[in-house]
C-alpha cells in the first residue's frame, strides 16, 4: 500500500525540486517502513522524522534506518514554522 502512494508521487510528472520530507512516524500504518522507501528512492533529500516523545525505541530505529533529522512530535510543532522557511528557501 505504501509503495503504491510512493508510485503515485513517482508518476513520471517533475516533482523536483523537493527539498525535504517531514514524515510522522504514526502515520497509521508502518512510519519506519515507509522511511525505508523514501530514503531508498530519493536519498539525497533529508527526511525529518517525528513521534511521540515516549516511543524512544521508535525514534532511534528511524536514526538508525536514516532519517536526517529525529526529533519528538514536541520539538516538530515548536520548530515547524523554522523548517518550512528553510526548505522553502533552498528550492
Amino acid at each position: 500500500m505504501m509503495q503504491k502512494r510512493i508510485d503515485l508521487v513517482d508518476d513520471g510528472k517533475p516533482n523536483h525540486p523537493v527539498s525535504g520530507l517531514l514524515l510522522d512516524l504514526e502515520t497509521g500504518e508502518d512510519g519506519l517502513e515507509l522511511l525505508d522507501m523514501l530514503k531508498a528512492a530519493m536519498p539525497e533529500v533529508p527526511v525529518t522524522a517525528f513521534g511521540p516523545h515516549v516511543a524512544v525505541e521508535m525514534l532511534q530505529e528511524a536514526r538508525d534506518r536514516g532519517a536526517d533529522f529525529v526529533m519528538p512530535r514536541s520539538a516538530f510543532v515548536a520548530t515547524l514554522p523554522e523548517m518550512l522557511e528553510r526548505m522553502k528557501g533552498a528550492i
